[in-house]
């Protein structure tokens, strides 16, 4: 059977941390950030599957480009959260209330074993920012064909792909065409 440990002063048998929100009953620390750091490391890998990137190539209808950077609109503000909740919990631990409402300095054992813990969690943020990071440059890379549609041009091309018109151009030149060329319905352009 798997004994979960507490990252900060090693007692174990504490309720599985990674599933729910959890408060160490030896150290109280709040253990519910690796939690929220777990939740952003599957989202990372379930974002970078390949079948999610299959699906978005089949749909065609946004680029693969256009998607990774809307999954990073949504995860970043997810990892700046558990930024900062880190750094709270980093200072909130760092003092405990005495008995007249003053604060103490908490020990030094306990010091070294809270900067412990914020250097691990420092280390899996970055390791998902990575991931993350990584993901995008993977996605950017790739190309698919776009099936031209009835009322399109090369800017609204450019519009529905990059969310704006200005690669009307390099869309043009890409597929071996001019701005003036006309469009057919059906025409397929590659689109990186």
């Amino acid at each position: 059977m798997y004994k979960v440990t507490c990252p900060v002063c090693g007692k174990v048998g504490i309720p599985d941390y990674h599933h729910s929100d959890v408060v160490c009953p030896q150290c109280g620390s709040d253990l519910s950030i690796y939690n929220v750091i777990d939740q952003i490391s599957t989202e990372v890998t379930e974002l970078s599957s390949a079948k999610d990137l299959a699906e978005a190539k089949v749909a065609g209808a946004k680029s693969d480009e256009a998607k990774a950077k809307k999954q990073v609109k949504i995860l970043m503000p997810i990892a700046a959260v558990a930024i900062a909740a880190t750094a709270v919990l980093g200072c909130l631990l760092l003092l405990k209330p005495s008995d007249a409402a003053k604060t103490d300095v908490v020990s030094s054992a306990e010091y070294i074993q809270l900067q412990d813990s914020i250097s691990a969690l420092s280390a899996q943020l970055n390791a998902v920012s990575k991931d993350l990071i990584n993901h995008h440059s993977s996605v950017s890379d790739r190309s698919f064909l776009y099936v031209v549609r009835k009322g399109d041009s090369f800017w609204s091309i450019s519009k529905k792909m990059y969310g704006n018109g200005s690669k009307y151009k390099q869309i043009a030149e890409i597929n071996g065409l001019t701005i003036d060329s006309a469009l057919q319905v059906g025409d397929t352009l590659k689109i990186y």
